[in-house]
């Protein structure tokens, strides 16, 4: 098996968490999704079809982390932060 390295595909998009849950859209038809959170606190993120809310028992990305996700059904992603505020940046694509 070969892995194939992240080849983006799309625009970036990005969420400006804090401790309200907040969603951007992502492409629905791509097979992965890096997220990269360059904000100074952990976020919580949710993948969904459709529209969520993010909680603090959801899966969390910790600060400095770039993390790629296989996507097949998600169209939408949610974040929220325990205390503060994280830039956390969204790349549809294919690969690891």
């Amino acid at each position: 098996m070969t892995l194939k390295a992240f080849a983006p595909s799309g625009a970036t998009v990005k969420i400006s968490a804090t401790t309200a849950s907040s969603s951007v859209s992502l492409d629905q038809y791509s097979a992965c999704v890096r997220v990269m959170n360059a904000g100074p606190n952990i976020a919580f993120l949710k993948f969904s079809f459709g529209a969520s809310t993010a909680t603090l028992t959801d899966m969390p990305i910790a600060v400095g982390a770039t993390e790629v996700f296989t996507d097949a059904t998600s169209n939408t992603v949610s974040a929220i932060c325990e205390t503060g505020t994280a830039s956390v940046y969204f790349t549809n694509g294919e690969g690891l």
